[in-house]
């Protein structure tokens, strides 16, 4: 039996960059191409694309700048080259996102359906490794991530989860044709919820702060000009933007959905957002004092919280001998 060949765009996204490693493990099985869509500027380019090779599949992934027209075009040209299947990766509630930015990704869930192109669409709740760039804050005793999050929630899911999905629809594309999949992770948390999974993984105390956009902004704009040796805590511009519009969505209650679709289609559980931190516990504890888990093991769970300026408040969450610090923590606020 000859490999599916498949072609994914958006190498640089970790979405796409999961899945090639996933389907690498069988490679009699799969024959990965992947492109960039921006060198696909041109509907010749793509005709010239198809023209080459016959894909039996494409796993779709929008950069964050993509233009929906040439994301059509290429569709139109995938749809006149017979491609069989295609699976889209969207966005948990993009309905709520800004005209400009829903558009981007409910155009296309539409535009597949118009041309009638077989297909699977993924929405997916934020990328644990979203979270990433939280790192180069890991420097004190106590870190303390500061999240705009208001008093909103959000399940996150780890990207080597929706790379097990897709290669498990790729496995067998007729019994999803026309579905839509919503993808979370397994646990819907607040932000001091966050903190205390992040303590639980890491194995020291993490305070969380609820801060204003703007001032989630400044950071976001300070941490991406830092010249540190952590590229994986560095963000471009680009990234910045979509974080704040992440923030956005959790402070407006836009991430709230909490699904079994990673079990009920891979037969396994989703990650856990504790284990992500675990498992990036070198990252996260790169520049710790050397103290800073001496006493995460004797301390009781607790946390505290003041409360300043109407949204701002701290909670410290930490680590304690039996390793809970899971909870809801009862925030404390000024009178």
């Amino acid at each position: 039996m000859l490999p599916l060949n498949l072609l994914a765009t958006g190498p640089s996204t970790l979405v796409t960059t999961c899945l090639i490693n996933k389907l690498s493990q069988s490679p009699r099985k799969y024959n990965t191409h992947t492109i960039s869509l921006a060198s696909l500027a041109s509907s010749n380019a793509a005709d010239a694309l198809f023209d080459e090779t016959r894909f039996d599949a494409i796993y779709l992934a929008l950069p964050a700048d993509h233009c929906t027209e040439a994301v059509k075009a290429f569709l139109d040209a995938a749809k006149g080259h017979r491609v069989p299947f295609v699976v889209f990766v969207g966005v948990l509630g993009a309905e709520d996102l800004p005209a400009d930015l829903a558009g981007r990704y409910l155009d296309i869930e539409a535009y597949l359906a118009k041309i009638r192109i077989p297909h699977t669409v993924l929405r997916v709740a934020p990328l644990q490794q979203d979270f990433m760039f939280l790192s180069s804050d890991f420097d004190q005793r106590i870190p303390t991530i500061e999240l705009p999050f208001s008093n909103g929630s959000v399940a996150p899911i780890h990207a080597r989860d929706v790379a097990n999905v897709a290669a498990a629809i790729l496995d067998n594309p007729t019994a999803h044709i026309s579905k839509t999949y919503t993808l979370t992770g397994p646990d819907l948390l607040t932000g001091v919820e966050l903190a205390g999974r992040a303590a639980v993984g890491l194995d020291r105390p993490v305070g969380f702060r609820n801060c204003q956009p703007a001032k989630a902004r400044n950071h976001l704009l300070a941490r991406s000009k830092k010249s540190n040796k952590q590229p994986a805590a560095l963000l471009d511009n680009d990234a910045v933007e979509a974080a704040l519009r992440m923030f956005d969505q959790v402070a407006s209650h836009g991430c709230e959905q909490v699904t079994t679709t990673v079990h009920a289609l891979t037969h396994a559980p989703a990650t856990h957002i504790e284990d992500f931190f675990k498992e990036h516990r070198k990252l996260f504890n790169a520049r710790a004092p050397s103290s800073s888990t001496t006493n995460a093991s004797s301390a009781q769970s607790r946390a505290t919280a003041t409360a300043d300026d109407g949204l701002e408040f701290v909670a410290n969450a930490y680590v304690g001998s039996d390793g809970n610090g899971l909870g809801r923590y009862m925030i404390r606020s000024k009178l």
